[in-house]
């Protein structure tokens, strides 16, 4: 990502996954760039629904 000049990238990241991601925030600073979740609080129903 340092190569190509990234600031910023979305990630599918949702908090049911995993115990692990339930306080997931939809947007992180991480390594001096924001990472965006934006389906972080969509339940498998969501996905379901979306597709």
């Amino acid at each position: 990502m340092k190569e190509l000049g990234v600031s910023t990238w979305f990630a599918g990241l949702r908090r049911v996954q995993a115990s692990t991601r339930s306080a997931l925030p939809v947007l992180q600073v991480k390594d001096g760039r924001y990472k965006i979740h934006p389906i972080a609080d969509w339940t498998d129903r969501d996905v379901y629904l979306y597709l």
